[in-house]
């Protein structure tokens, strides 16, 4: 419409040109007006002939700053040309790696189909890579012409194996195709996968489409097997608190069957630290069934061991990647317990404490054959305290102290720490609820109501083992000579656990349902608060033998496993803690694959911590800090095992109805890529146009001009 409207401007200037003119006879002009009316004609042609070409200039050049289109099939599809942009999205995920009859498998499958794209796509044609493995990300950040850069990128892609996320995937495609410039019917996405269940899962809940917009095709193109049974490792932990020197623990492996058929001959091997130690068959496992197999294993020294469980599984299982499970095992020579406490009056046998340290550690010198070691300082001297030294902290009736000390208890818990709070007649709970980052939740697992005080005269109220599968109070179930069912307590301070759904635990129960000693995670720590006081004021419990490997497991329970936090999966953080000492240090990592890489330590008042968001190949990583040596195991995420096909109903109800499938690439995919985008552009005829109608102006113009 505007370039319609300027191309009458040349004519209206013409017009307006005529007008406006004052007539004044002259004699002498009566010459040259006889002369003109006889080239009139002529004359008025060549300026018709001259209105008609600039308004053609004019009107091209409106049209084609306008980018024009039509629809294809037309008549037009000869003058115009197809423009598409692609966006190809991988799956890379760990079903990816499924084996096909020939060998290969479906991410090598997958790569071979996308360059093809890539061949048969028009130069003018821009090309994204987008990978689905978790997290979801474009290699290319827009579509891009310059197909050296795509084919390098193909060529380096070696996949992820972590867990798929092709939801994502799509919506970053779809928002690449937002800002593309090409005609409706041109922006395109391709999607390379497997179609397995996991994959394809509505996320957006039944008959909530999650349709992608600014995408005009959307082209499923299935490259998985047609066999798809698989049986992998699911799990390889650890059964036992702690795992020391020379004493066996107890370990366990779980094996799963996703195929349609049982499976009778499968056989696991454990190898420690490269040395395989044990063998032993899995015995049936039925489709869809998972086993548990325990064993144990013994460590000659403390430090960093490696422990891997491999399956050998039968030729039926398509998905090899997922049949290995490694687990960096931390062999401890003890834990070192703080103790933070007032020192009372009349020393320190009139302690909360006291009874603690003589369950946990009761030689005097602090070293207990129990495997803890305990030192007790009171709170002015945290200041000058190192508490990266130690695994736990163990606080009796905290009250508001100056200083800085909750925060550092806080941080302190939250990169890995324990922390065990005795809340007794003399305790402000409150305390632990200020901190800099925890005002409204408090470092507790609990929120705190008040203390309960119990009639004597009405009978006390017993403890109670909350659960019995409760490995902190497993020992103790069943056996009336430890004296746990016979203590009593006569007040106790009333709370309500937080949430259970994250990891609070209540281990201890008084017979009137109060919680007694309750757990919860801080951070990567773990916090466990003991709400009947730790000495003889509220309950007789210190007194009785079961209170001894109570407070052992309620140690254990705090110090947690050390290494959690060096057992993680594809494509998560690694974030490992270190001495204050070494915080200036620098990690030489070694990857499974024997390549080496290096990394800066980060630094904070209590310590130094090293943080990795680069591991994606399963296996051990060996990290080395000055002479601090530790082992990383890295696992595939087997959430993604079920390699069960989705079908087109599935993949419709997802992704909406413009998905097309093509379940045989190599016969449908070549056509579909080359059929372009569905309109047809005339920007570049219309360019040509325009430069032709210049020079023809130009040139008319001046022969005119000349022969007046």
């Amino acid at each position: 419409m505007a370039a319609g409207g300027l191309a009458l401007a040349p004519l209206l200037i013409h017009l307006l040109s005529r007008q406006g003119y004052r007539r004044a006879p002259w004699a002498a002009m009566q010459f040259l007006a006889a002369a003109e009316r006889r080239s009139r004609r002529r004359l008025r042609l060549e300026q018709w002939l001259l209105v008609m070409l600039r308004a053609m200039v004019v009107l091209v050049a409106g049209l084609t700053l306008a980018r024009p289109f039509a629809s294809g099939g037309t008549l037009l599809d000869a003058l115009g040309e197809s423009r598409t942009d692609r966006v190809i999205v991988i799956d890379d995920s760990l079903s990816m790696y499924a084996e096909h009859a020939d060998g290969s498998s479906s991410i090598e499958r997958a790569r071979r189909f996308a360059s093809i794209l890539v061949e048969q796509a028009a130069a003018r044609d821009g090309i994204a890579l987008v990978r689905a493995g978790r997290p979801a990300r474009a290699l290319v950040d827009r579509p891009t012409r310059d197909r050296q850069v795509v084919e390098r990128l193909l060529g380096e892609w070696t996949g992820s194996s972590a867990m798929n996320d092709l939801h994502d995937a799509i919506h970053i495609a779809a928002q690449m195709l937002a800002l593309s410039d090409v005609p409706p019917g041109g922006r395109v996405c391709y999607v390379l996968t497997d179609f397995t269940r996991s994959a394809i899962d509505d996320r957006a809940g039944a008959g909530d489409s999650r349709e992608p917009g600014h995408i005009d095709r959307l082209v499923f193109i299935n490259v998985g097997p047609p066999q798809r049974d698989n049986l992998s490792i699911t799990g390889l932990a650890l059964m036992s608190q702690v795992v020391g020197a020379g004493v066996p623990s107890r370990f366990s492996v779980e094996v799963s069957n996703s195929g349609s058929a049982a499976v009778e001959d499968a056989e696991l091997e454990i190898s420690l630290d490269g040395v395989p130690i044990r063998s032993m068959p899995t015995g049936p496992i039925s489709a869809g069934e998972s086993i548990t197999r325990d064993f144990d294993a013994a460590f000659a020294r403390a430090g960093s061991h490696r422990l891997r469980a491999k399956l050998t599984a039968p030729s039926a299982d398509v998905l090899p990647r997922d049949n290995e499970r490694f687990l960096a095992v931390e062999v401890t020579d003890g834990v070192r317990v703080l103790g933070i406490e007032e020192t009372p009056v009349g020393g320190h046998a009139y302690s909360g404490l006291f009874y603690y340290a003589a369950a946990v550690s009761p030689d005097t010198a602090g070293e207990s054959a129990r495997g803890i070691a305990f030192r007790c300082i009171e709170p002015r001297g945290m200041d000058q305290e190192a508490l990266d030294q130690y695994d736990v902290i163990v606080v009796c009736d905290p009250r508001q102290y100056a200083g800085d000390w909750l925060n550092r208890i806080e941080r302190f818990v939250r990169g890995g720490g324990g922390l065990i709070a005795f809340l007794g007649k003399n305790a402000d709970p409150s305390a632990l609820g200020r901190s800099d980052t925890s005002r409204a939740q408090g470092l507790l697992p609990l929120v705190i109501n008040g203390v309960t005080h119990f009639d004597e005269k009405a009978g006390l109220p017993r403890f109670e083992i909350a659960d019995p599968r409760d490995p902190v109070t497993a020992d103790l179930f069943g056996n009336p000579s430890g004296g746990l069912q016979r203590a009593w307590a006569r007040a106790c301070w009333r709370g309500v656990a937080r949430d259970e759904d994250r990891g609070t635990a209540t281990h201890l129960q008084l017979s009137t349902g109060e919680p007694v000693a309750v757990s919860g995670p801080l951070g990567r720590g773990r916090v466990v608060a003991w709400l009947a006081g730790g000495d003889m004021s509220w309950t007789n419990l210190p007194a009785k033998p079961d209170f001894v490997p109570l407070m052992l497991n309620l140690t254990l329970r705090a110090a947690g496993d050390r290494t959690a936090e060096r057992n993680i999966l594809v494509g998560e953080v690694l974030r490992t803690r270190y001495p204050a000492r070494l915080a200036r240090g620098v990690a030489q990592i070694t990857s499974p694959e024997g390549l080496k890489f290096r990394s800066e330590l980060v630094s904070d008042p209590d310590g130094a911590w090293l943080e990795l968001d680069s591991l994606e190949e399963p296996g051990f990583y060996a990290i080395r800090v000055a002479g601090d040596r530790r082992d990383v195991a890295v696992n595939v995420d087997v959430k993604d095992r079920d390699l069960s096909l989705a079908d087109a109903d599935s993949v419709r109800k997802s992704f909406g109805n413009k998905v097309q499938i093509v379940d045989e690439p190599e016969e449908l995919m070549v056509r579909r890529a080359r059929s372009g985008g569905g309109a047809r552009e005339f920007a570049r005829v219309l360019m040509v146009c325009l430069l032709g109608l210049v020079v023809v102006e130009t040139l008319v113009g001046a022969w005119f001009g000349g022969r007046r």
